[in-house]
């Protein structure tokens, strides 16, 4: 998904608007998409937009170039971030998704580390495990509702620095995880440890 296209109106309107407005204007734009007709399609929309989002913060669409590279810290102040909370308050409205007991573990602590990075400082290290942890949440949980079997290792995992980050993790999320419950269960530890950091 694109929420903005730099000829469209909405991306004017972002823009212009004063900084304290636009993530109101990114919350107004991102519940304006569309998404599917029963609660579970819904739900999976929402997951996968959070999919996406987390994949933009982790890989810094565009810093190819002359660009510099961000400092993992300096992406807390950032559209991107900003996108992956409007994304998970939507999670978090949605009724589908709040009825199912384990997706709610994970969710609650994938919410502490969100308010986490948002309002305490960390090294860059930390930065970078909590953005890769939003993403391998987001797949894990979209698996989870899609059909409720493990998600396998993606291919971020094999990426030399991002393969260095994730074995920083207190728990395995893909190697040794022998079922769904064991690899939630997982996850909602890393996300809580990474939130207690």
């Amino acid at each position: 998904m694109k929420i903005f296209n730099k000829q469209s109106k909405q991306t004017r309107e972002y823009l212009q608007a004063s900084p304290d407005r636009r993530r109101a204007i990114l919350k107004k734009q991102y519940l304006a998409n569309r998404f599917g007709t029963s609660e579970r399609e819904r739900a999976l929309d929402h997951l996968g937009y959070l999919v996406e989002f987390a994949r933009r913060l982790n890989m810094v669409e565009g810093k190819g170039g002359s660009q510099p590279i961000p400092k993992p810290s300096a992406l807390r102040k950032t559209d991107l971030l900003a996108s992956v909370e409007v994304c998970a308050e939507a999670i978090q409205e949605d009724s589908f998704l709040q009825r199912d007991g384990e997706f709610c573990r994970c969710w609650t602590a994938f919410e502490k580390l969100l308010e986490r990075v948002k309002t305490k400082d960390g090294t860059e290290n930390f930065f970078e495990m909590a953005y890769l942890s939003f993403y391998l949440a987001g797949l894990i949980l979209k698996r989870h509702i899609t059909d409720g079997t493990i998600e396998k290792g993606p291919e971020i995992i094999s990426i030399e620095g991002y393969r260095a980050v994730a074995a920083g993790f207190a728990r395995p999320l893909f190697e040794s995880v022998k079922s769904p419950a064991d690899q939630l269960q997982n996850l909602a530890d890393n996300l809580e440890h990474l939130a207690r950091a």
